[in-house]
């Protein structure tokens, strides 16, 4: 017998070892930001955006306020593209007609 050096070959893995594996990795890496973001101090938020107060009006119905009426005056139009002919696939050869 000669003496050859063995090829270590990677282990096939199976999909309920990827699938383990990929879950595990992606969890640690959204670990971090996760536990992050529970810690601060409640006395200095970090956005500094405030929430918007909502105008309500009892005498309105709920759907109605806020910017959700119907659009009484249209501002801005747009003139469609009229097509003469009708659209076909790209890939259709035009000698086939």
């Amino acid at each position: 017998m000669t003496d050859r050096p063995r090829i270590r070959r990677p282990r096939v893995l199976s999909r309920r070892e990827l699938l383990t594996a990929s879950a595990l990795v992606t969890a640690r890496l959204a670990l971090p930001s996760l536990v992050a973001s529970g810690c601060g101090n409640d006395d200095h938020p970090q956005s500094t955006e405030s929430a918007a107060l909502l105008t309500v009006d009892p005498s309105t119905p709920w759907w109605l306020q806020n910017g959700y009426e119907p659009v009484s005056d249209e501002l801005t139009a747009f003139d469609l593209l009229h097509q003469h002919q009708p659209l076909r696939p790209l890939h259709v050869d035009r000698e086939c007609r």
